[in-house]
């Protein structure tokens, strides 16, 4: 029996212990191996964590059941799911917290949340804040996405990132970072503040303008900011009185022009025929917002206009009614094609805006 010839090797080869370990691992390297119980107590080996790169010694621990020696093999089976999960499963039950971690990063990458929240063993913070946001459910008390954090808590205005689930959270905190590497603005984004459903219901039906419906008033009064910006899944991005609605997915580019409109730049390609007619219908030369200029109805429309001393050029915002809109700079600019650049005039104006808290 080859177990038992390797058995007698070992009493006598104890001076030769890497000629002997490497006999004890080529015998009993099987895994499971019903042998290995017998042999557990000659073997010296080292500690598993020390030769968590070699198969021969993770499998001669897994087989006396050690917990993080199992986790570590279940990488092996990797090709086969059932085994890689019930493998890391026992090693978790055992108290093994490498399989514990690896059982936990494996659900989230496979976005098995509701596995994850089922987990008989407590969850750490950062883990029990992640499950709690995937699902949509309250997180604990201490959890920092409760609180608006600003990079400098000096700006002239602070607006807050409000967003209802983990995906969001994720998408939002890159879309803050390009945000403020892209513009230079004298305004603080916060980094995403979590809302539970019973505090925030954001809906945007593919072809409709995004809503948000407000459900815990007093949980947002108590939050420091002077704007938010809501992201939803889907829908179109718009604004209105002090909020911005848009996806999560968006570019920063679609922030800015959102965020213009909050500071009292209207969208210089032509408007929906009804809000058209209602901003653009004017009896006298009207300045509409910061960036437009509407003049009644004529029967010849000019090309330019002179506004004390500073040409004004025809735009299209007007086009479904009847007065005339324009601009004070010559070239598209962002408010018409969203990946053209914010013209040097309207930044000047936004930033003037942004720290004056006016809105024209």
């Amino acid at each position: 029996m080859k177990w038992l010839t390797v058995l007698f090797l070992s009493s006598f080869l104890t001076s030769s212990y890497c000629y002997n370990e490497k006999r004890l691992l080529q015998a009993f390297s099987a895994f499971p191996n019903p042998y290995y119980a017998t042999l557990a107590e000659r073997a010296i080996l080292p500690n598993v964590q020390t030769y968590h790169h070699s198969i021969a010694h993770l499998r001669v621990y897994a087989n006396n059941q050690n917990a993080d020696a199992m986790a570590l093999l279940a990488n092996e089976f990797s090709n086969n799911q059932h085994l890689y999960q019930s493998t890391l499963i026992s090693a978790a039950k055992q108290g093994s917290l490498i399989a514990r971690e690896q059982l936990a990063a494996h659900y989230e990458e496979a976005e098995q949340w509701q596995a994850l929240h089922d987990f008989p063993w407590p969850l750490t913070h950062k883990q029990q804040t992640r499950v709690a946001m995937a699902l949509g459910l309250p997180l604990a008390a201490t959890a920092h996405q409760l609180v608006p954090i600003y990079k400098n808590e000096q700006c002239t205005q602070k607006i807050m990132l409000a967003v209802t689930d983990f995906k969001a959270y994720n998408q939002v905190t890159q879309l803050k970072q390009r945000f403020e590497k892209a513009f230079s603005l004298p305004v603080c984004l916060s980094q995403p503040v979590y809302f539970d459903r019973s505090k925030l219901q954001c809906d945007g039906a593919v072809g409709r303008r995004i809503r948000c419906e407000i459900r815990d008033k007093k949980a947002f009064s108590q939050l420091s900011h002077d704007k938010i910006a809501f992201f939803s899944e889907t829908g179109i991005a718009n604004a209105s009185g002090n909020y911005v609605f848009m996806r999560s997915q968006q570019s920063e580019r679609v922030l800015l022009h959102e965020l213009m409109h909050l500071y009292g730049f209207i969208d210089e390609y032509p408007l929906k025929k009804q809000l058209a007619k209602r901003l653009c219908n004017v009896t006298k030369s009207t300045r509409i917002a910061k960036n437009l200029i509407v003049v009644p109805k004529k029967k010849e429309v000019t090309r330019t206009l002179k506004v004390d001393g500073h040409t004004w050029y025809l735009t299209n915002t007007c086009n479904q009614a009847e007065g005339r809109a324009y601009k004070p700079v010559k070239s598209t600019s962002n408010l018409e094609l969203l990946d053209l650049p914010l013209p040097d005039l309207y930044e000047t104006w936004l930033k003037q805006a942004m720290s004056e808290f006016n809105s024209l």
